[in-house]
Formats: C-alpha cells, sequence, structure tokens
C-alpha cells in the first residue's frame, strides 16, 4: 500500500509545474485548478502503472530469478551511468536481481550474487531526496538504485550476505 500511495504523491511536483505554466499563461485560478486536476490524473497514472507492473513482475518472478525463493521485491530503479532505468527489483537467498522493465530505452537485467556484497549504503538522489540504495562489491563496482523501502532492503541484503536466513 505505502508504494501505491507513494505512486499517487508522485503527480504533485507535475502538477505544480503545470500549474505554473497555466498560470504564466491564463490566471492564478486557471493554474490552481488545473495544476490541481494534472496532480490527480499523474498520481492516478502512477497508481495504475505501478499496479499492473507489480502483477507483471510478480507472476514472472520465478522466471526472471531462476525459481529461487524471493525474499522480498518490489519496483526500482536502476542507475546506468546518469540513466535512470526503471524495473523490478528481487532479493533471494543468494542474489539480488534487477529486471528493467520494457519501457526503458535500455532493457537490462543485473544480477549481484549476495557472496560478492562487501557493503550496502545510501546516498540521496540529486543530492537531496532520501532514496538511494548502493550495493558495493569485493571488486569495488558500485552499484546505485532508487528505492523508497531502502532501509528494509538493506536490512534483508545484509542479512543474506550476513548468512542470518
Amino acid at each position: 500500500m505505502k508504494n501505491y500511495i507513494q505512486a499517487f504523491f508522485a503527480g504533485i511536483p507535475i502538477g505544480i509545474v503545470a500549474g505554473l505554466f497555466l498560470w504564466i499563461g491564463r490566471d492564478l485560478i486557471f493554474g490552481v485548478v488545473g495544476g490541481v486536476i494534472v496532480a490527480v490524473i499523474v498520481g492516478l497514472a502512477s497508481m495504475a502503472f505501478l499496479y499492473f507492473q507489480k502483477r507483471k513482475f510478480r507472476k514472472n518472478g520465478p522466471s526472471n530469478t531462476g525459481g529461487q525463493r524471493i525474499i522480498t521485491d518490489g519496483p526500482c530503479n536502476h542507475f546506468r551511468g546518469k540513466e535512470s532505468v526503471g524495473g523490478w527489483m528481487y532479493l533471494t537467498e543468494r542474489e539480488v536481481i534487477f529486471v528493467s522493465h520494457k519501457a526503458n530505452v535500455h532493457v537490462h537485467s543485473l544480477t549481484i550474487p549476495l557472496d560478492t556484497i562487501s557493503k550496502v549504503g545510501f546516498y540521496r538522489s540529486l543530492g537531496i531526496v532520501p532514496n538511494g540504495l548502493s550495493i558495493t562489491t569485493h571488486a569495488g563496482d558500485v552499484e546505485k538504485f532508487v528505492e523508497y523501502n531502502r532501509k528494509d532492503w538493506a536490512r534483508e541484503i545484509e542479512k543474506g550476505v550476513n548468512g542470518q536466513r
């Protein structure tokens, strides 16, 4: 439920920007009403997108994880350089697996075996939003993700890395 609420509130910044443009183009009342309408529509569309993605990725979970038992899963963005790629992340007993959805320019998947992880940390997206999860491997590779439940993910990944499962 928390993810759906976050998806709905994702419409607010877009509604604010739309409202400013409508206010500049016409008047304040039109901007406020238009901004609220845009925010609600974008929020509802984000919720619908999340719902259908969740159904698809949960259905495909066993094939995406090679039949491994899934500890937790959820929507996630993976940074490839400066590009944020949307998709779904799975945590199994042996691996962290990211699978992008087909709506991306660069469709890809990433598998990080738990026994190669040296550190799980946090960072702020755009330097301000506290939703970043970073995974560092023993080889020094750092993979960055945007995950709104990052503390839960970090705790579960660390349990797997430390053999507490």
